[in-house]
């Protein structure tokens, strides 16, 4: 109210009235018209670069969408490319296969109408009918096979055949080139009855015959062929009148029908090996790297190889699993893509072959991704050019059953299934569902993909469509620095102006500028409690609108926001551009503070004027007035003499008066409080009157204090129940003190509370404590803590039972020179120092120790790693070993076994080179012997070279048996029974040196399953061994033993000498191929007994025996 202000602010306000009023009233409008000006201003600006960067979403998005469909067209181009190279490739190569078995059909169609064939039958039937000298290797057959022999061969070199055969009707060989072990052998009654040239020959006597690829046991089972055609002395239809119903190759119509009308008394037959198809097929001009062409057959319903593979593993007569098989069995020539062999989609192009009498079918492959992929000067392929000069993360192709077949840059989803496998819950996964459903062009959201290390990834996909089905889908994944490069471009837009995108779940979609560490894609993914933007402009935005005004952004701080939602793919977008309030509006601020200075400029003028005006009227109550003003402000030392010099008469005489009273009567209340303030509550109050209110005041405060220091003494004494009761509900000391007491009890629980939960977390942390030491001292590798002078810190009972010492306690202390050698212990030392020293750890380093306790070499697996404390200082080192001696020694068993490979192959060879000039020289001999008079020391001497000859063949026999692998054939076997027979056998052997056999069988050793034939040769080879070590008149054992108790359960078979016995280069050797203590020994004999047991899951062992002589172990696993 204006009559309660003093006289001097009356005048004064009446001055700054009339002065100020007009100027402000002018100021503050201008300053609002301006400041409207301004903010429109600002808005306009973020709205134009919000619309901005929008149309740059729009054509980048738009342009994606574009360079995709580009792709697909240039996927589904490749893939065609493909298809017809495999198909051209593959109709050159089944002309001239189909062009190759034709011809061999018509080869042998003419020639067994050859009068030379037909004579030559007929003489080696008739010269077999006869003595010996007709039989294989006698004079007339010698004269005949010189007569025909030439020409034969003649032929067989021409055409590429491996033999040729003359059979008599009665199934007998008469004749062959190749002069194999089958030439003499009956083909209806002999060993040869069973193969497939016997089936051929049977079905040969009528017609012309092509006998399918099947091991053939003469030479070594190798697969071949037989073209089998009858041979009579009436010759039938022209040899070149050909046919084929369906097939635009000419095929003897004798393939199909009789050969001729006359009765056929033999067969010719010609051998074909698989070398020429191999050849034709094999050729791989335009094939790549992973491109092959093979043939299949069908065999009794199984798919079975007529050629060799070369790209994936795969020979002649294996059985050939092909995914879509009804496909290639239809009879019609196709393309397709499938699973190869090793799982890689291939695309694959296949045809039957027209052959008579044969279901055999072509097939060309190619890896997909090789196909569909070229390589620019056989180092970059087109995708990966692609995808980096588009700026691509990486570029997929993926088969329609999800077969994720190429990527760019190989992540942890290369060649798995994205619709079924680790990954189909992520959004790839979700993308290639949906497109395949739709067969149009889809986008992905942005997620955290979990092959990319869990980085946020988005994904735009398209299939190759052909005829309605889907063949490929392509995938690219999108690359965030792209979108951040058009969100972050920032001219024009100040010091704190930005524009960043948010997704649907409110997390980024583009780096943000002014708080990339928790705003930014990958910040806002893996930390979406702090990283999400929840501002009203992102969900304005994502919920359609579009629009722009000031509000608390993301940081928290006052901003201008303009938003609207973009639409990408299925999904929306909330595009912001923001800016902070401040900087926005900077020149609004600046105005209204040039303003505000003006304003106080002329406030201050007035004021002086009316100050200068005031004082000079109201100068007598000045005085009285600084009083006043003093003692409301708590200062009562006034000086009381010069108050009184201005007491007079009249109303400010008056006022000075009650002033002095006044004063006095505060400064006796203040001493009160001051004793009170000081914990003095011993004084008495008396008020002046009934209407002294502070008096009365004073005395109930004395009162009520009192009463606090009585509570303040019980709750000290730790008696938390005493209760207090305020005065009233702004009694603040009193609710302070009941406050204080709930809580002290309440802090006094918790203690009790928290001191309980330490004592069990001490309980846990001791049964963890436990647990770890159990483990460590379980484990079977070694493991141990060293300081950094080398003492043992910590040990397990493993490295304590290497080292030979009771417990893991008693290395505690010690040092590797302690408990090993000198030798290890200086490289166990250098090895910890560095580790140390370096702060570098040595992982899975191979080392090989001798125990010095047990004297065993062994091998370990030392990982050393430095060890730190808290503070990262290293104070020792942390170390395991792992023992790897089974492991080295099976890599060394390997190797001895390629070795022993290696050794086979060429001693093969080598027999085969050297048996055949024998058998001649020992032929020639024998002719020699027989037809010419020879003295008879002469005779003497051929008939030791014929032995030694025969003794040569048997020695070369021998290393042949080891050069073959062993196939066994088991069945069930009593060992038992097995023994004895081969003593028997060995009975005559035996009974050159008079030795005496002791038998001891254990009658309780069960029936094995084995081959018993090879297992015979075993014993044998073992028996014989200690027959040759053996003296005249000397003493062999030979007994069995059964074994259940080991695991598994096993059966010995025991074979003693008491010859000399064995030294220790000679142990160690024995079962080395050629290796021999006699004079007259291959050194195969016990190497072959090893390879037999070895080939049943047994093992032989051989040791000394006491007095003397050696002792074989054969052990064999039961069941």
């Amino acid at each position: 109210m204006v009559k309660d202000r003093k006289i001097r602010t009356k005048f004064s306000i009446a001055l700054l009235a009339v002065g100020l009023v007009p100027f402000l009233f002018i100021g503050i409008v201008a300053l609002l018209i301006s400041s409207q000006a301004l903010s429109k201003q600002a808005f306009g600006q973020l709205e134009s670069l919000r619309e901005v960067k929008k149309t740059q979403l729009k054509r980048y998005f738009a342009a994606r969408q574009r360079e995709m469909g580009a792709l697909i067209e240039t996927v589904a181009t490749l893939k065609q490319a493909a298809f017809d190279k495999l198909a051209t490739a593959q109709e050159i190569k089944k002309a001239q296969v189909e062009t190759y078995l034709i011809q061999h059909l018509k080869n042998i169609t003419v020639l067994s109408k050859t009068t030379t064939v037909i004579d030559a039958l007929k003489r080696f039937r008739v010269a077999f009918g006869s003595d010996e000298e007709g039989k294989v290797g006698g004079e007339l057959y010698t004269f005949l096979d010189t007569l025909f022999g030439e020409s034969f061969q003649q032929f067989m070199a021409e055409y590429g055949y491996d033999d040729l055969y003359l059979i008599a009707k009665d199934g007998t060989i008469v004749y062959s080139v190749g002069k194999q072990a089958d030439e003499g052998e009956n083909l209806l009654t002999g060993s040869l009855r069973h193969t497939s040239l016997s089936a051929g020959f049977q079905q040969g006597l009528h017609k012309v015959t092509f006998q399918d690829f099947a091991p053939y046991p003469v030479p070594d089972h190798q697969y071949c062929a037989f073209l089998v055609a009858p041979i009579s002395d009436q010759i039938g239809k022209d040899a070149s009148d050909f046919i084929i119903s369906g097939s635009k190759h000419p095929t003897p119509a004798s393939a199909l029908s009789k050969h001729d009308l006359g009765e056929a008394f033999g067969a010719l037959a010609l051998k074909i090996s698989p070398a020429m198809l191999n050849t034709i097929v094999q050729r791989r001009e335009g094939m790549g790297e992973t491109g092959e062409t093979y043939i299949v057959g069908l065999h009794d319903g199984i798919m079975q190889l007529r050629s060799d593979r070369i790209v994936q593993d795969g020979r002649i007569g294996q059985e050939s699993v092909i995914n879509g098989r009804e496909a290639v069995l239809s009879g019609q020539a196709g393309q397709d893509i499938q699973p190869g062999n090793d799982g890689a989609l291939e695309v694959r192009s296949y045809a039957p072959l027209n052959l008579p009498g044969l279901s055999w079918f072509m097939i060309s492959s190619m890896s997909l991704e090789e196909a569909i992929n070229p390589r620019f000067d056989g180092k970059v392929d087109y995708f990966t050019r692609y995808n980096f000069q588009y700026g691509y993360e990486d570029l997929l192709l993926i088969h329609p059953e999800g077969e994720v077949f190429y990527t760019v840059v190989h992540h942890p989803d290369y060649q798995t299934n994205i619709l079924t496998g680790e990954y189909k819950s992520s959004n790839l996964g979700v993308l290639v569902r949906r497109v395949l459903d739709t067969q149009q062009f889809a986008l992905a959201d942005v997620a955290l993909y979990a092959p990319d290390n869990h980085q946020p990834a988005a994904f735009i996909a398209q299939p190759v469509v052909h005829n309605g089905m889907v063949e490929v889908v392509v995938a690219l994944k999108l690359s965030i620095d792209s979108i951040n490069e058009i969100m972050l471009e920032r001219s024009g837009i100040g010091a704190t102006g930005e524009t960043y995108l948010v997704g649907s779940d409110l997390l980024m979609r583009s780096n943000t500028f002014r708080d990339p560490e928790h705003h930014s894609v990958l910040a806002s993914f893996r930390e979406p409690g702090t990283g999400k933007v929840a501002t009203d402009a992102t969900r304005s935005a994502l919920s359609g609108e579009t629009g722009a005004r000031i509000i608390n952004g993301y940081a928290g701080k006052r901003v201008l926001s303009s938003y609207t939602p973009v639409h990408v793919g299925d999904t929306v977008w909330a595009l912001i551009a923001e800016i902070d309030e401040d900087e926005a509006f900077a020149a609004t601020h600046a105005l209204k503070y040039a303003m505000g200075i003006v304003a106080i400029v002329g406030v201050g003028v007035v004021l002086v004027l009316a100050l200068v005006l005031s004082h000079v009227m109201v100068k007598p109550l000045s005085y009285l007035a600084t009083i006043a003003d003093r003692l409301a402000g708590g200062d009562i030392a006034c000086d009381l003499d010069k108050l009184r010099r201005y007491v007079s008469h009249d109303e400010v005489g008056t006022l000075a008066r009650s002033f002095e009273k006044f004063i006095l009567y505060i400064q006796d209340t203040a001493a009160i409080a001051t004793r009170i303030a000081q914990g003095n509550l011993s004084h008495t109050i008396r008020p002046r009157s009934k209407r002294d209110v502070l008096g009365q005041a004073f005395l109930n405060m004395s009162a009520y204090l009192e009463s606090m220091a009585t509570a303040a003494t019980v709750i000290a004494t730790g008696d938390f129940t005493y209760h207090i009761q305020p005065k009233t509900d702004e009694d603040v000391l009193g609710n302070a003190f009941t406050k204080m007491t709930v809580q002290l009890r309440d802090n006094f629980d918790r203690i009790q509370q928290e001191a309980a939960e330490r004592q069990q977390a001490q309980k846990n942390l001791a049964e963890e404590r436990n647990l770890l030491w159990t483990l460590i001292d379980h484990l079977p590798d070694w493991i141990y803590v060293k300081d950094t002078q080398g003492h043992f810190m910590i040990a397990n009972t493993t490295i304590a039972q290497f080292v030979g010492v009771a417990s893991p306690n008693d290395l505690i202390g010690k040092r590797s020179r302690d408990v090993f050698p000198a030798e290890i212990t200086e490289k166990f030392s250098a090895d910890d120092r560095a580790v140390i020293e370096s702060g570098q750890g040595l992982r899975n380093r191979e080392e090989q120790i001798v125990n010095h306790a047990t004297g065993e070499t062994s091998w370990i697996l030392t990982t050393k790693v430095p060890f730190r404390d808290q503070h990262g200082e290293i104070v020792g080192l942390v170390g395991i070993d792992r023992d790897i001696t089974e492991r080295i020694q099976m890599e060394q068993r390997v190797r001895e076994a390629e070795r022993m490979a290696a050794i086979g192959r060429i001693t093969a060879s080598l027999s085969h080179e050297i048996r055949n000039p024998l058998s001649a020289i020992k032929m020639n001999l024998q002719l020699l012997k027989r037809n010419y008079q020879l003295v008879e020391s002469a005779r003497v001497h051929i008939d030791i070279s014929v032995e030694e000859m025969i003794r040569l063949e048997g020695i070369l026999s021998e290393v042949l048996d080891f050069a073959k692998p062993l196939y066994p054939t088991f069945s069930e076997c009593d060992i038992n029974g097995t023994v004895e027979s081969c003593l028997q056998l060995l009975r005559a052997k035996f009974d050159q040196k008079h030795l005496e056999v002791h038998r001891s069988f254990d009658k309780t050793i069960p029936s094995v399953r084995a081959d018993t034939k090879k297992l015979s040769q075993a014993v044998i080879n073992l028996a014989l061994n200690a027959f040759e070590a053996s003296e005249e008149g000397g003493q062999l054992w030979i007994a069995s033993r059964y074994h259940p108790a080991v695991e598994p359960p096993e059966i010995e078979v025991i074979v003693e000498d008491e010859g000399v016995g064995l030294n220790q280069e000679q142990l160690h050797d024995l079962f080395k191929p050629f290796f021999t203590t006699k004079a007259h020994g291959t050194g195969l004999g016990l190497t072959n007994a090893r390879r037999i047991i070895e080939t049943h899951s047994g093992r032989i062992e051989v040791k000394n025996r006491s007095p003397r002589g050696a002792s074989f172990h054969m052990y064999l696993p039961v069941g």
